[in-house]
């Protein structure tokens, strides 16, 4: 063999390796940029979950919000106008089931309505006893309620819970001059 094929067999057995190792840095490189490309569509599935989870609880805590102003506001309207009787359709928010209003003077005059209450909601006659709440969610909510001048019912029904159907409660609400009596619309 001549000098010159010897180089050039020498040559071309270097050409086949470094071609080789390239390859080999190529499929490493690509495994490399799948593997960062897994973390980083992760990463956005992730941040995509939180901020769309923030957002919902945050609508919820609005819908309550809206839903407490609109009892304020619709029952003192109300109790202002003696005799005149109003349909309440109130929007509650969707992870709640049922909404007891307690009537609180009514309340701790019957030792019936205490126990009426007590075997169905004993945390909420608890509560009611304190006079700091008188409107309850189930399953229990995050803000107290209390609504000023109002009665519930009649004689010494204390309390009228009230199923939500549709996301949605009807009351109907009576003007007595000074408070407002609420009770279920029929």
């Amino acid at each position: 063999m001549t000098v010159r094929a010897r180089s050039a067999l020498v040559n071309f057995s270097l050409f086949s390796t470094s071609l080789a190792r390239s390859r080999k840095a190529q499929i490493l490189g690509q495994v490399f940029m799948l593997i960062l490309a897994a973390v980083v569509f992760a990463m956005i599935l992730l941040y995509g979950y939180t901020a769309i989870r923030a957002f919902s609880e945050r609508g919820e805590q609005v819908a309550l919000v809206e839903m407490i102003s609109s009892l304020k506001s619709k029952t003192k309207s109300v109790a202002l106008d003696f005799g005149s009787v109003k349909r309440l359709d109130v929007q509650v928010p969707a992870r709640f089931r049922e909404v007891c209003f307690v009537d609180l003077e009514t309340l701790v005059s019957y030792r019936v309505a205490q126990e009426r209450l007590g075997a169905v909601h004993p945390l909420a006659l608890n509560i009611a006893r304190s006079g700091t709440q008188n409107v309850f969610l189930f399953p229990p909510g995050d803000a107290p309620i209390l609504l000023e001048h109002v009665r519930v019912g009649r004689g010494s029904d204390a309390t009228l819970c009230v199923p939500v159907v549709a996301g949605s409660i009807s009351l109907r609400v009576e003007g007595l001059g000074n408070r407002a009596r609420i009770g279920v619309w029929a």
